[in-house]
């Protein structure tokens, strides 16, 4: 529970950039709501965090803004963060892991506190696994290329393990089958067309209509062919994935869901904040 607030403290306002997909905006609330009953213990209203949300999903495609190097989307997300400035946020996250390929411009154009999932994510893992020398991750494509996990776990000595093209690709449909609201077995039998839709968007030339799997079926074969390598240890690197893959414990392998650690650590910049102890503008 956090405690000591000075005297002339000022509560900050959480604001959160979504629409990238918009459940899974609404999923990372729900992980910050939770956080704030643990931490805050509030007894009414007023003792939550006041938090402003962006669910807009009008921006473009992350990861094709990252496969084609388009820096036009650095512009667009940072109008939004400065939308919420003007409205008193001051603490702010972005709800793609992807979108964190182009944190760099971004953190330079904007006055708030800009909380950084990839080193935030990457940090506690290191810091609660210090055994582990590899591990696994799921992401889209945009973040596979862009290797920005990659990159800060070699900070540490940690090695992301490398998975073929075509499970790459698998990984990417299962999660814009997420986005367009198919999880289960259930939910593609309701509308296999539309599914396949979504699917053949990236793979024109493979896909076979009545082959096709649900997400969660996907993302589990994936994760059992990580298992057979030794990977036991996987990161869930975009917002979708805790969706449909809502266990830690998953076929006996640990997965790490960056919306909760990064609720718990939202909260933990607050207190910073509040105490007038934030050293950095990007935290």
């Amino acid at each position: 529970m956090f405690t000591n607030k000075s005297n002339d403290s000022v509560r900050p306002t959480i604001g959160i950039i979504g629409g990238s997909g918009p459940e899974a905006t609404i999923y990372f609330q729900f992980e910050l709501l939770k956080a704030m009953k643990e931490n805050l213990k509030p007894l009414k209203d007023q003792d939550y965090y006041p938090v402003l949300v962006d669910n807009d999903p009008s921006i473009p495609d992350r990861s094709l803004a990252v496969l084609k190097q388009q820096d036009e989307i650095v512009n667009l997300y940072i109008n939004r963060i400065r939308k919420l400035e003007s409205l008193g946020a001051s603490i702010i996250i972005i709800a793609c892991n992807t979108a964190h390929a182009f944190i760099k411009k971004i953190q330079k154009a904007i006055n708030s506190y800009l909380i950084n999932i990839i080193e935030e994510v990457v940090s506690n893992f290191v810091n609660t696994n210090k055994l582990i020398k590899k591990v696994g991750l799921l992401a889209t494509m945009g973040t596979f290329s862009s290797k920005i996990y990659q990159h800060e776990f070699l900070k540490y000595g940690v090695v992301v393990e490398e998975i073929s093209a075509e499970s790459t690709l698998k990984v990417h449909q299962a999660i814009y089958g997420i986005k367009a609201g198919f999880v289960t077995d259930s939910d593609m039998k309701q509308d296999r067309e539309r599914l396949y839709q979504v699917y053949k968007a990236f793979d024109e030339q493979q896909l076979d209509f009545f082959k096709i799997k649900s997400p969660t079926d996907l993302l589990t074969e994936i994760l059992y062919e990580m298992h057979i390598k030794g990977i036991n240890h996987v990161i869930l690197g975009c917002t979708e994935l805790p969706i449909a893959l809502n266990n830690e414990i998953f076929q006996g392998q640990v997965l790490f869901n960056p919306a909760t650690i990064i609720a718990k650590k939202t909260l933990y910049y607050c207190n910073l904040i509040e105490n007038n102890n934030v050293p950095r503008k990007v935290i």
